[in-house]
């Protein structure tokens, strides 16, 4: 849950924890308040985001408090990169992750999306994807001139 925060798994983990704003102002509540500052912090000068998978459930939680401190802004530029900036850590942990690691994941967004084994020793395991799938998830890409 550390490493995907945004998966259903993990809100599933945090709803029956019913945290509120007011929460964060609680004593031993400043460990996830700091690691969301952290995270915002990272994604806006750095573009990426670590993980402190050792500090389990401030890293979990600092998730949502984050997101909550970029939506607080009202600026767009910081919303984009604070996504982009998760979005590419993600990546970086699922091109280590193993191939059930990988499906997990896609099945969480609700991707219909199989393993196909490559008969080419030389050629790693392949993941295909529905076009459709693809599609919703590429549509809203483009490069600064449009296109």
């Amino acid at each position: 849950m550390a490493e995907y925060p945004f998966l259903k798994k993990t809100a599933e983990y945090i709803e029956p924890l019913g945290l509120q704003i007011d929460d964060l102002t609680v004593p031993g509540m400043d460990q996830i308040l700091k690691r969301a500052k952290e995270r915002v912090t990272e994604a806006i000068i750095y573009r990426r985001i670590t993980r402190d998978t050792k500090k389990t459930n401030a890293e979990i939680l600092s998730y949502p408090v984050a997101l909550l401190l970029v939506a607080g802004t009202e600026q767009t530029s910081i919303k984009k990169r604070f996504a982009l900036s998760e979005a590419k850590q993600a990546g970086s942990n699922l091109n280590g992750g193993s191939n059930e690691k990988i499906l997990k994941v896609a099945l969480d967004f609700g991707w219909k999306i199989h393993l196909t084994l490559n008969k080419k020793a030389e050629s790693p395991d392949e993941f295909t994807i529905h076009f459709t799938d693809y599609l919703r998830n590429t549509s809203h890409l483009h490069d600064k001139n449009g296109s």
